[in-house]
């Protein structure tokens, strides 16, 4: 069964009634990336004994201090951002396992033809590293200051988490163009035989020129808008912004409701599921339970100012991530989908609504084959109520 990771990115109309099977959405890629480079509690253990010398501690503090002239703090960028009026470089990197890092770093980043590149930006680094990362498993004998050591360590890389999974990253290294608030304005990954000099660096930052310019004309209209004007501009960066990377938008769209909350714009239903969206995400990602994580998405259904195929979307989508991660309360999945047919029945997306209910049989007839009583699931509420 896919991880809840996988799934997260795969809850939009985009990807809910795709053609295609889903993708492996980014956390997903990241995570197997993490459990093979940095490891979980267990499989990381192996290593642990290597890193609990003051020695390493000292010089993993050192790393933490980061690339001259670069920050690695995303809220203090954006504070110098805004101040000097400039937007933010990102560079994500796997740095002492990424097998490009080193050599990029020496022949780009540090070159002195780099200097002119960076004054035009704040620039901003994001590490994932294998031997920091590593030093979060410490064993029960660990010291007190080794714990305190492992906690930090572990809360920034979950603050790291969780800026990557906010700009969909993918590939090491990449990097990602943000206005001062943090919205993204381009992205592109490193790749060794197109930016493997600065005067090709600079050459693909010019070449986004145009597509930067038009992205902070919409940022400049909700900037200097209010109201339902506000609302209209929220809504234009958000279509404008690629569907995987719009969770740096959230802020934004927590907004429409308070400033449309009769709904004159017609937006407000569609805000109302996004931000459902992204409220499951994160509470899957906290490990929050699976159904009451999901049980967001059919409040949204019911309570909010959705239309017919809003409804569908939520109810179809809660059943496949129900489904998907694992539950076998197959009544409930059959009613969720039954809800979302009713809700717009013309809707041209019934055919995936089909395929689905077939592939749950497929599923209650395995359960029933391997000696699994779906009933000895608890079921939760089908749609809110009991």
């Amino acid at each position: 069964m896919p991880s809840a990771s996988r799934l997260l990115q795969s809850v939009g109309r985009e990807a809910v009634f795709s053609k295609k099977a889903p993708e492996a959405s980014s956390t997903f890629r990241r995570h197997c990336t993490k459990r093979m480079y940095m490891g979980k509690k267990g499989i990381r253990a192996v290593c642990a004994a290597l890193f609990l010398t003051a020695a390493l501690l000292s010089a993993c503090q050192k790393k933490a201090s980061g690339w001259s002239g670069w920050r690695t703090d995303f809220d203090k960028a954006c504070k110098e951002a805004a101040k000097k009026e400039k937007n933010i470089l990102l560079l994500f990197t796997g740095e002492d396992w990424d097998g490009k890092t080193p050599a990029f770093r020496t022949s780009v980043l540090e070159s002195k033809e780099f200097g002119a590149i960076a004054k035009q930006y704040v620039l901003l680094h994001i590490d994932f590293s294998q031997a920091e990362f590593a030093q979060t498993d410490i064993g029960d004998d660990a010291s007190a200051e080794q714990q305190r050591q492992a906690k930090e360590i572990e809360a920034e890389y979950e603050k790291r988490e969780d800026l990557a999974d906010t700009y969909n990253l993918t590939q090491y290294p990449s990097f990602y163009i943000l206005s001062p608030e943090g919205y993204l304005l381009a992205r592109f990954p490193y790749e060794r035989e197109s930016i493997g000099t600065t005067a090709e660096l600079a050459e693909k930052l010019a070449e986004l020129g145009d597509t930067i310019a038009a992205k902070e004309a919409l940022i400049a209209a909700v900037r200097t808008s209010g109201g339902l004007e506000r609302v209209q501009a929220i809504d234009a960066l958000f279509e404008d912004t690629a569907p995987e990377c719009r969770a740096c938008l959230a802020p934004l769209a927590a907004e429409v409701p308070q400033l449309d909350a009769r709904n004159e714009s017609g937006l407000l239903g569609k805000y109302e599921l996004w931000n459902a969206y992204i409220r499951m995400q994160k509470a899957l990602r906290k490990d929050m339970d699976r159904d009451s994580s999901i049980q967001l998405l059919i409040d949204a259904a019911e309570s909010g100012h959705l239309d017919g195929e809003l409804r569908q979307e939520a109810y179809y989508t809660a059943a496949y991530l129900l489904a998907a991660l694992g539950s076998q309360d197959f009544d409930r999945l059959f009613t969720l989908l039954q809800l979302a047919q009713d809700a717009a029945p013309e809707s041209p997306h019934l055919q995936y609504i089909d395929r689905m209910r077939d592939a749950l049989n497929l599923m209650k007839a395995d359960a029933i084959g391997e000696g699994i009583s779906p009933e000895d699931e608890e079921s939760g509420p089908a749609h809110g109520r009991e």
